[in-house]
């Protein structure tokens, strides 16, 4: 399974040319996920759930299983133009490392044969994934957008470093994290901004950085279990690492308003897209 591409011969298309098209989206992917300081999952899970028809278990470590060699070309960046803040993301590390390899031991507990189907052919991984993304993502979505109209550069902003506050959010950063296949970020990084007082481009370097560590020890968790497709995992990496250093650029160029507005808006419109499809 982990260097299969099965799941690609069940699109209209030939693998090859699938794999093409898959390559093209995680350019966009990238490029999104590294203006943002995300690691691209919450379009990327919804992809391999809902487009390519994985159970959920198997969607969300192949969507894990491409964020760290995405997140890698962004951080390069960002650590270049030093916005990248270690205390910060160490402390956030601390609760989100062994809180998404829990996660990820317990998805992979069970195989997806064993669990039944409950409401439309979803079963219980399925509607725990599809549930928490949608209020998790398109909650944070809605919030972002409401607040991107108080971000400045000119305002003045309090950096505080409340260090034991991070380390117990980051249980929820890796548990969510692991649970939906993302990295995570669209939860660090208004942390870091709401609660921490980085300027929006720094908490989007310090939450990628975070995003990188975490996903990757959590894809070698996935890689020792047999749990993912990494082979399209990989497919989908070859594209984003090249979107994410353009995501980076642009990232350092935009005004927070923007960066808060754009995110916002493309969460809510990834959950929406990801119901329709499930559930139609």
């Amino acid at each position: 399974m982990i260097f299969s591409l099965e799941p690609l011969a069940g699109l209209p298309l030939p693998v090859a040319a699938s794999a093409v098209l898959i390559a093209l989206l995680g350019f966009v992917v990238g490029m999104v996920s590294a203006a943002f300081g995300i690691g691209g999952g919450f379009v990327i899970t919804p992809f391999c759930h809902a487009v390519l028809g994985l159970p959920a278990p198997l969607a969300v470590a192949t969507s894990m299983g491409q964020i760290p060699l995405l997140s890698v070309a962004g951080v390069r960046r960002y650590q270049r133009d030093q916005v990248i803040d270690y205390g910060l993301a160490g402390a956030l590390l601390i609760g989100a490392l062994p809180a998404a390899q829990l996660v990820a031991w317990w998805l992979a507990a069970r195989p997806a044969s064993a669990w039944p189907e409950l409401i439309a052919g979803q079963t219980l991984p399925d509607l725990l994934l599809l549930g928490v993304f949608t209020l998790a993502i398109g909650g944070l979505g809605l919030y972002n957008m409401r607040r991107a109209g108080e971000e400045t550069d000119a305002a003045p902003r309090e950096r505080r470093r409340p260090l034991g506050k991070v380390a117990l959010l980051g249980i929820v950063f890796g548990a969510l994290s692991a649970l939906l296949g993302i990295g995570g970020g669209f939860f660090a990084v208004p942390i870091f901004i709401y609660l921490c007082g980085l300027r929006p481009v720094e908490a989007v370097a310090t939450s990628l950085f975070a995003v990188l560590i975490t996903s990757a020890v959590t894809t070698l968790h996935y890689l020792w279990l047999g749990q993912i497709y990494f082979a399209i995992s990989l497919i989908i990496a070859s594209g984003s690492m090249l979107g994410a250093r353009v995501g980076a650029g642009l990232a350092l160029r935009s005004q927070p308003a923007t960066l808060l507005r754009s995110l916002g808006a493309a969460q809510v419109l990834i959950c929406l897209g990801y119901l329709a499809l499930k559930l139609s």
